[in-house]
């Protein structure tokens, strides 16, 4: 059958054995299954629909139904024929709903084993659903067999055939199988099976049912003993407490299995107990354990609610282990509302085995009480560690850890040199990935898939479940070293072959929860201060892990020598001791992970003054009997399948607590079944439980030595070297410099590493990644040359001693782009230049020039600039460091003309011609301007008729090539002309009289006269002494005030002629 027929066979019995299911129409009824049970089993019925159909279009060659078998029926006795058992019930079920039309026309035939037949009369049925594939059934039975005819041609959906009512008696003692026997087994395939493929025959091994008949087991003695006499804590209401344990003991003649079916007892045990049993006893219950002694509740027996006084639990229970001593316990669940300080008792009053009541107790009410108490109860599972979903790539290795796939070596239920290939391959810094799924159950499946084993000998690809925890190796490292020249993958596990451990290979892709990545060299450190370091060294070497080192807790030196692990087998210290057990609370306290065993817990525990690892005030050893109960099996340290022997003996098996609280990261792993403070293994972290580092473990039992059939004491030895394997969380062995963090431009290399990275005695093996730009990675100081920025990562290794990870980044700046350079010339000689560069982020600027010009200024500027700032500039654009190409621009100053000589005919009176003049500058042109708006281009303008308003300074300036020098000026000064004068005489005057001229005043003004007979004057009031007749006329007189001269006023002066004397006459 492929994998996938087998996992449906596995599905088919998982949940529907010992479960005779009957479909009628649309209803379907079980014996011993309750309605939450119909629908479980109708969602995996769903399931299996679409398996089946997923199979069906891989064209398997052969049908896959499921039987579901009657439970075994015993006829114990001597006399023969025995009565008939009946209602005997069985069931075949169509596996895809066209199997059955494919068979129409088939028989089934079922034969009875010698010895046993049916009751032909008693009304027997064969019925199917109906509406479906069979359209039609006929049975024919005989008092040893049963022939099944089919028609099929309805509908297709699935089908079940029921056979009811069978009555079956034993004619004589023996045993079988209702089955197909050769060579009466009909043409119906069951199972997918046929015995020799392609001949169409079936396979007659399916079996409906198994019968024997026989003389019924001895019964030989029984006892009662009182289980334990511990506290019960209220608190821990999800506890039982066992009270008694019943041992009833058996001989097994011919495999008959007597039948337990009830048990008295009374609540009444020493005198005056229980104590109010209805307050504080919720219920009892007996559970069967079976020929193992101690107390769990795998099986319950039975219950009984709210006893008080006498009381009875029926059962029944079949006692199918043959000869021996078969244990039962009565419990007491006690809710937390129980009086504190009251004790609970029981004793037992009768029972009944094969229908016999049995009186003949060994002390049935043996001496032993429980007190009630109420106390702290710890939280027994601790919330799922988050889930680590990664892929694993197809190819990649699987070391298993569960009992089925790793049990090839020396017939031993588990190989424990498992771990120590997961050691050799972390020695040689291959990562392994620890896989621990999330919440699982107890034993519960890691995971799941096709894989095909590799090592120690091939075995073709299935479908794997794997269990408690599994190592996985990724494929890359099948055939690649973690360094060069050192092993691969394939290279370490073909030189452990000879220690037979299984190993498997993926067939796919496989998506898997990772605990831990374990990428670091364990080194373990055993103490041997009890000289008992050998209860450990011993497993290390069983396992084949030599990484480790017998040395005094006083000279262990922790993470400075690399250690992650160190572990006490047994050393009985005390509290003068403090100081040297001190060295391991340092290690602790900075990452490392501890073990203490049997004695060292007491000795790391009481004896480290006011220091404990677990528990707020110490632990009190109990050394009592216990049964196992498991907690937190999702953790690294309880990775083992199965139990752990509950009782290994030694001076510390168990402990409780001393008065105080468990600390808040304590955890339990293996306790007393009937107390979770009574601790065999527990563990605790100083930050949160299976974390990486700080872990502290204890492991109760002195020696699990030499026990490698009995996978009880294997377990233990697991939890020992799951411990040694928790990655331990710790600084760095030694100092690894990577150097300072660096800038380079594009194109650049830099080297990497410190002066020095690492020690240099014994020198280190360097990884430094990622290594595809560095010129060599095993370097201390490899030069890298990246084109992106990149952090590097150095790890070395030093004589087993691991350094880092160190890292380092480079940074690569990108070359910026070139700046635009800008400028606002040309500009003349005297102006400012002014220069820019384009804006780049983050960029600072470098410029150069002529002149000898420098500025780290992104826009400068030159003041004043001379014909020497004529020339190239460039600007580079640095950006982190990283300088751009040039930019360039051009710049042209131009001389600067001398300023004109200015002129004029100044001064000027209003109203004559003004003429500036400016001296000849060659290639100039002129820019006049002046009082009253004036403005000229040319270089000698006129500005006739001038006025006052024209009067001030003129300026010229002379431009050539665009530049203009400064201004040459000349003072132009318009003066006003001054008012006629008023011009007066003293006439008319006689001939030979004084001639009197009067001109107004005017001040400043020079005065100038003229008249008849050629007079002038500069007089303002000139005389003239003798006047004649000549003198007679018009006189003009003008002012002149700073040159200019008014019109003339003018007067008449009349000269009268003496008359002649008068003749007197």
């Amino acid at each position: 059958m492929s994998y996938l027929q087998r996992f449906l066979n596995i599905f088919f019995k998982e949940y529907f054995s010992n479960c005779c299911i009957y479909i009628n129409e649309t209803k379907i009824k079980s014996n011993r299954i309750n309605k939450k049970v119909h629908v479980f089993i109708m969602k995996k019925i769903i399931l299996f629909l679409i398996i089946s159909a997923l199979m069906f279009v891989s064209s398997n060659s052969y049908s896959i139904h499921s039987i579901s078998p009657f439970s075994n029926l015993y006829f114990c006795g001597s006399v023969y024929p025995t009565a008939y058992q009946n209602t005997v019930l069985f069931t075949l079920n169509e596996g895809i709903v066209s199997d059955f039309a494919k068979q129409t026309n088939q028989t089934i035939i079922l034969t009875l084993p010698a010895g046993f037949e049916f009751n032909t009369a008693a009304g027997p049925t064969v019925t199917y659903t109906a509406a479906r594939n069979i359209t039609a059934l006929t049975c024919v039975w005989t008092t040893t067999a049963i022939t099944i005819t089919i028609t099929t041609g309805g509908t297709n959906k699935l089908d079940a055939i029921q056979f009811n009512n069978f009555w079956i008696r034993a004619t004589a003692a023996g045993s079988g199988d209702l089955m197909r026997l050769s060579p009466s087994v009909g043409t119906f395939t069951i199972e997918g099976s046929v015995d020799i493929p392609g001949d169409g025959v079936p396979n007659p091994a399916e079996s409906f049912g198994h019968l024997l008949a026989g003389l019924p087991m001895t019964y030989n003695w029984s006892s009662v003993a009182q289980y334990t006499t511990d506290s019960i804590n209220r608190n821990c209401t999800y506890s039982t407490n066992p009270i008694l344990e019943i041992q009833v003991n058996v001989t097994d003649i011919a495999g008959c299995a007597a039948i337990v079916s009830q048990f008295d007892f009374s609540t009444s045990g020493d005198a005056g107990y229980s104590q109010n049993p209805l307050t504080n006893i919720t219920s009892a219950s007996v559970y069967y354990t079976g020929q193992t002694q101690g107390f769990t509740t795998n099986s319950l027996f039975g219950t009984f609610n709210t006893p008080n006084g006498a009381f009875t639990i029926t059962g029944p229970k079949q006692l199918t282990l043959g000869t021996g001593t078969y244990y039962f316990y009565l419990s007491y669940n006690v809710p937390n509302t129980a009086n504190i300080n009251e004790r609970l008792d029981a004793s037992m009053i009768s029972f009944v085995i094969d229908g016999s009541t049995k009186l003949d107790m060994l002390t049935p009410n043996p001496a032993g009480t429980r007190k009630i108490i109420d106390a702290n109860c710890p939280q027994p599972d601790l919330p799922n560690p988050p889930a680590n979903l990664q892929t694993v790539t197809a190819g990649s290795l699987v070391i298993p850890m569960d009992n089925a796939h790793q049990n090839l070596f020396n017939g031993y239920p588990f190989n424990i040199k498992a771990y120590g290939l997961v050691n050799a391959l972390l020695m040689n810094d291959i990562p392994v990935k620890w896989v621990i799924k999330s919440g699982k159950a107890k034993d519960g499946i890691d995971f799941s898939a096709i894989a095909a084993r590799i090592y120690p000998s091939f075995v073709a690809a299935a479908l794997q479940d794997f269990r408690a925890s599994a190592f996985v190796i990724d494929s890359v490292w099948i055939n690649k070293p973690f360094y060069t020249g050192w092993q691969t993958a394939t290279q370490v596990i073909t030189a452990f072959a000879q220690w037979k451990v299984a190993v498997y290979q993926l067939s796919n892709n496989e998506v898997v929860d990772i605990r831990y990545t374990l990428n670091a060299r364990p080194k373990i450190a055993v103490f041997n201060n009890g000289g008992n370091q050998i209860l450990q060294t011993t497993l290390l070497d069983s396992a084949k892990i030599t990484n480790y080192v017998a040395i005094s807790t006083g000279l262990f030196t922790g993470l400075a020598d690399c250690y992650t692990f160190c572990s006490e087998a047994h050393w009985a210290g005390t509290i003068a001791d403090t100081t040297i057990t001190k060295s391991v609370r340092d290690f602790v306290d900075i990452g490392g992970n501890f073990l203490a065993q049997c004695k060292g817990i007491d000795t790391y525990e009481n004896n480290q003054g006011t220091y404990h690892f677990h528990t707020t005030n110490g632990v009190t050893i109990l050394n009592n009997v216990i049964a196992n109960a498991y907690y937190n099996v999702d953790l690294a340290f309880n990775q083992f399948e199965g139990s752990v022997i509950a009782n290994p003996g030694g001076s510390e098996q168990n402990w409780t607590l001393n008065g105080g609280t468990w600390i808040p990261s304590f955890y339990p792993t293996i306790t007393s079944s009937t107390n979770i403070d009574n601790i065999f293994t527990g563990g605790a972290h100083l930050a949160s439980p299976d974390s990486i580092g700080s872990n502290v473990f204890y492991l109760g039992g002195h020696t699990y030595l030499g026990n490698w059939t009995n996978i009880l004491y294997i377990n233990a030895i697991r939890t020992y070297l799951n411990a040694a394997l928790v990655p331990a969380h710790r600084p760095t062995a030694f100092l690894l410099d990577p150097g300072p963090n660096k800038i380079i431009c594009e194109g650049q290399s830099t080297t990497l590493g410190g002066a020095p990275t690492g020690p240099a005695s014994p020198p280190c093996i360097y990884v430094w990644t990622p290594s595809a730009e560095l010129n060599d990675p095993s370097l201390a100081n490899p030069v890298a040359t990246p084109t992106v920025t990149t952090v590097y990562t150095v790890t070395a290794n030093n004589n087993g001693c691991l350094g880092g990870p160190s890292y380092v980044t480079v940074t690569v700046v990108p070359t910026p782009a070139a700046p635009t350079a800008t400028s606002n010339a040309p500009i003349c000689e005297g102006l400012t230049l002014n220069l820019t560069a384009s804006d780049i982020p983050g960029a600072t600027y470098e410029w150069t020039g002529p002149n000898s010009f420098s500025s780290s200024i992104q826009n400068p500027s030159i003041p004043n600039a001379t014909i020497a700032a004529s020339g190239i500039y460039s600007v580079i654009a640095t950006v982190d460091g990283c300088p751009s190409l040039a930019g360039t621009v051009t710049v042209t100053v131009t001389d600067v003309p001398a300023a004109p000589t200015a002129g004029s005919n100044s001064p000027l009176c209003v109203g004559q011609t003004l003429n500036l003049t400016a001296s000849f500058i060659a290639g100039a042109t002129y820019n006049w301007t002046g009082p009253n708006g004036f403005s000229s281009s040319l270089q000698n303008p006129s500005v006739p008729g001038i006025t006052l308003a024209d009067a001030g300074d003129y300026s010229v300036t002379a431009t050539v090539d665009g530049c203009t020098g400064t201004a040459g000026t000349t003072t132009v000064v318009v003066n006003p002309i001054p008012a006629a004068p008023i011009a007066g005489n003293n006439g008319p005057l006689c001939e030979g009289a004084t001639l009197n001229l009067t001109a107004s005043n005017i001040a400043g003004a020079t005065y100038s006269w003229t008249g008849p007979n050629g007079f002038t004057s500069s007089l303002q009031n000139p005389v003239i002494v003798i006047v004649t007749l000549a003198d007679a006329g018009n006189y003009s007189v003008t002012a002149t005030v700073d040159g200019c001269t008014s019109i003339a006023g003018t007067t008449i002066v009349v000269v009268n002629p003496i008359p002649a004397a008068p003749i007197v006459g």
